[in-house]
């Protein structure tokens, strides 16, 4: 038997699947028991030598702001805050959406340097993470938990793995919220077009089958 389906359907079904199977329902995304010393290293050789040390313990992808932990999340912070009370003035709480989390690593940085440079924005932000991946879902909610992120200033909450949000998380996006996407636009699902003289515009699918010779072709588009 053979499917075919869009690119983007494959790249979907690929990257999480139904939620519990796929790319991102795998170890894939590292986390560092600790974090590098930055002020221990007095060059790049030294950062790479030292990146290429964790590599070798066998540790899977580590995303930017696991290797510049807690550094990189914290200017996201600050930076987030000051555009915030630019825009909104100091009466609007802090509310942060993060569309794709990983492992929580931006989210518990983040908010440990609010809780620390500015208690008073902590004691009334939000910060929620959308995660598609079950399994990446539920190693946020434990860090948080572990880390004694009271619910009431951050919450996980999975999205379909069509990627639609949920109709509890659509209708509770009310007020000023702040938007973010770490490593997420590369590991979108895309449509592939291509222009054929002959055909006109032809739309990318895959072809899957039991039989080798399977693979990606073209078919007309669906639309202009």
């Amino acid at each position: 038997s053979m499917s075919r389906h869009l690119l983007r359907r494959h790249l979907q079904s690929a990257l999480v699947g139904d939620g519990r199977a796929g790319y991102f329902n795998q170890e894939v995304i590292a986390t560092l028991d600790t974090p590098l010393d930055f002020r221990s290293l007095s060059c790049e050789r030294q950062y790479r030598e030292a990146l290429a040390a964790v590599y070798a313990k066998g540790k899977a992808w580590l995303t930017p702001v696991e290797i510049f932990r807690p550094h990189y999340a914290e200017a996201i912070g600050r930076s987030m805050l000051s555009r915030h009370r630019q825009a909104y003035g100091p009466s609007e709480p802090l509310r942060i959406c993060e569309v794709g989390g990983g492992t929580g690593t931006a989210a518990l940085s983040l908010l440990g340097w609010l809780a620390k440079a500015h208690p008073e924005e902590y004691a009334r932000c939000h910060y929620r993470l959308l995660e598609p991946s079950e399994r990446l879902a539920r190693v946020q909610a434990g860090r948080l938990r572990d880390a004694g992120v009271p619910p009431e200033r951050a919450e996980v909450v999975r999205l379909a793995s069509s990627g639609e949000w949920p109709p509890e998380a659509r209708a509770a996006q009310a007020g000023a919220w702040s938007l973010l996407l770490l490593e997420v636009l590369d590991n979108l699902p895309h449509d592939k077009l291509r222009h054929d003289p002959d055909a006109g515009l032809l739309e990318a699918h895959v072809t899957a089958a039991s039989s080798p010779g399977s693979g990606p072709g073209s078919g007309p588009a669906s639309g202009p």
